[in-house]
């Protein structure tokens, strides 16, 4: 069905000029492709006009679904994923805490999962969606390379200790996925016998803003994404570049300062991660084998077990330990099946397309949240988890069997 948003046909996307291209009119599908890549460009560095936006293309695939009835044509992830918010609803009621009722509202963007996987047809499509995610990283990490470094300017005190603190675990993640999405539009432009030095300059641009901002756990997920990918395309050549700019890294003060630490995470006596798996999670499980409940765990609970534990912390540092403490083992094993699920349907539609760069590269973007998410609780985060649901969506999308041409894809 066609819907007509502007007054003069001629002047608008599906118009009369797009008739005559041989283009077809603007379509509820377009409408919800549009929303989704506005939506994941503006996640990454404004969390409320995200989620606005993604709120009304929820509506809007609604709509679509109404009139149209796509079909999902591969809903395992979505079996996995529903069973897991399921019960993760169920835990507000039967957990032992049950004090998660306020955060429980954003497990609704995980219906942008199945409206990825019916939305994105074709590799254009596909694309269409990285490329927003590349440029609304891009933003953040305009936003990272002049905001940190004048944050830092003020406060208490030296400089490179309050750079240090203006940097963000979520920022870090975002850009990491950035990187993955702009390399991935590099190996789309090379395999179409173009240079895609855009794209080598935005890699550029969001690595260096990684850096600034001054988290390892994104570094060193963004070094591997990266030495998988440019190893495949160019061989040991591009191992030893990325090595020497790693290198190069090791030789700024703060980044060199937050490598040295790194060793201090290990001692479970400092209130930090290990204080928080090894003395904190074991107890909470052994209590409440089937959980506390969803976003249940407050810092006064985990200060019961053990007092040093870091203040005002109300999380685990880690996507299992966190959903195992609140959704049981119970939880613990949907969300196995969820990732596992997701890793092989990213495989399987890696190997149908052909072995298409933007979609290699959004499989290794999943790898890499997943591995952030060993030692962060990164499903906690909002933007985090619409950026896990439209990732999940486009590598569960039925894109392999369709080319990519003007007609049938946004990106053309």
């Amino acid at each position: 069905m066609e819907i007509n948003c502007l007054n003069d046909p001629a002047e608008k996307p599906g118009g009369i000029r797009d008739a005559e291209r041989g283009l077809r009119p603007w379509t509820w599908h377009q409408a919800v492709l549009w929303g989704l890549a506005l939506s994941l460009g503006a996640i990454t560095f404004s969390i409320v006009l995200g989620e606005v936006v993604l709120g009304l293309t929820l509506v809007l695939g609604m709509i679509w679904w109404v009139r149209d009835r796509p079909i999902l044509a591969r809903p395992l992830i979505t079996v996995f994923a529903g069973l897991y918010v399921v019960w993760a609803l169920l835990s507000l009621v039967i957990g032992a805490e049950s004090v998660g009722w306020g955060k429980s509202p954003r497990l609704i963007w995980m219906l942008a999962l199945p409206l990825t996987a019916m939305a994105v047809r074709t590799k254009g499509d596909f694309h269409f969606l990285l490329k927003a995610l590349a440029c609304g990283c891009g933003i953040l990490a305009l936003l990272v390379l002049v905001g940190n470094p004048l944050s830092a300017m003020r406060g208490p005190g030296d400089y490179m200790t309050r750079l240090i603190d203006q940097g963000s675990m979520t920022a870090g993640q975002m850009l990491m996925v950035g990187c993955a999405a702009a390399v991935g539009l590099w190996g789309v432009e090379r395999a179409s016998g173009r240079s895609g030095r855009g794209w080598v300059i935005l890699l550029a641009f969001l690595g260096l803003a990684l850096v600034v901002n001054l988290k390892r756990g994104s570094w060193i997920c963004a070094f591997l994404i990266l030495a998988v990918f440019f190893s495949r395309r160019l061989g040991w050549k591009a191992l030893l570049v990325l090595a020497l700019l790693a290198a190069m890294i090791v030789l700024i003060p703060a980044a060199r300062r937050r490598l040295v630490e790194l060793p201090r995470e290990f001692d479970a006596g400092r209130g930090g991660r290990m204080t928080m798996w090894c003395k904190i999670a074991p107890e909470l499980v052994r209590r409440h084998p089937w959980g506390i409940g969803y976003s249940a765990l407050t810092n006064r609970l985990m200060r019961e077990i053990a007092p040093e534990v870091e203040l005002n912390r109300n999380h685990l540092h880690s996507n299992p330990v966190q959903v195992t403490v609140e959704l049981g083992w119970l939880g613990l094993g949907l969300y196995l099946a969820w990732m596992l699920s997701a890793l092989g349907q990213a495989r399987r539609t890696l190997h149908l397309a052909g072995g298409d760069g933007g979609v290699f590269a959004a499989g290794l973007a999943l790898v890499g949240l997943m591995a952030n998410g060993l030692v962060e609780y990164n499903l906690g985060d909002t933007e985090l988890l619409v950026m896990y649901s439209i990732l999940l969506g486009l590598l569960s999308a039925g894109i392999p069997s369709l080319p990519v041409t003007r007609d049938r894809s946004v990106a053309g």
